[in-house]
């Protein structure tokens, strides 16, 4: 690694330290991935996908005490700066935990609601890029949005209706049964944030300790 690259990686990794997450700390990343050559492209991407699963995972393991928008800008950070190294896998399961993050959220933080537009685009980016399982469970929580404006519609059209008959029926549902049978995203998750507990998606990273040289 030159000189120029290992100066400009130390000072990313110093934006990092001080939680400068902004386009500023992007935009040392963008010209760290320059290509001068292929050779150098590769060994600085390889580095910097060990500097970012190291921080994120430090930065997010004291997550617990933030409100949920500091945690979304947190995680939105990490997805810009997966995309810009072209790590695909981390960046998509960073986008199902933000998803999963607004979703648990959504009824103490009004305008989290996660759309069944967005749940879509991310089952077919998942699908594109061959990350079948994430894909599933994107397409999964899409369908979910349309039977729970099904449920709501029919509760608005006969309000004496008994709720507990309105609920989708799980044994019968092929889609729960895909989920049964495959993996789901969780696995791909949680080889980079792996949850502390099933009701909450604590953020937390693998650590992958790569030598900047």
């Amino acid at each position: 690694m030159s000189r120029s690259i290992s100066e400009a990686v130390a000072l990313f990794r110093s934006h990092l330290q001080q939680r400068r997450f902004d386009g500023t700390t992007l935009r040392i990343l963008e010209s760290i991935l320059v290509a001068r050559d292929v050779e150098s492209l590769l060994v600085s991407r390889a580095a910097l996908r060990g500097l970012l699963l190291s921080e994120a995972s430090s930065v997010m393991g004291g997550a617990s005490g933030m409100t949920v928008e500091k945690k979304l800008r947190i995680v939105q950070f990490f997805v810009g700066a997966f995309a810009l190294i072209g790590d695909g896998e981390s960046c998509l399961a960073l986008k199902y935990e933000a998803l999963i993050l607004r979703e648990s959220n959504c009824v103490k933080v009004q305008g989290l609601e996660v759309s069944y537009d967005e749940w879509l685009t991310f089952a077919k980016d998942s699908l594109d890029n061959g990350f079948y399982p994430i894909a599933i469970q994107g397409f999964e929580k899409a369908l979910q949005c349309i039977q729970g404006n099904k449920i709501e519609h029919r509760e608005d059209d006969d309000p004496r209706r008994d709720r507990n008959h309105l609920r989708p029926d799980r044994g019968h549902d092929s889609t729960a049964n895909m989920s049964d049978t495959s993996p789901g995203p969780q696995k791909v998750v949680q080889e980079i944030l792996p949850p502390q507990s099933p009701t909450s998606h604590k953020l937390k990273y693998q650590e992958q300790q790569v030598q900047l040289k």
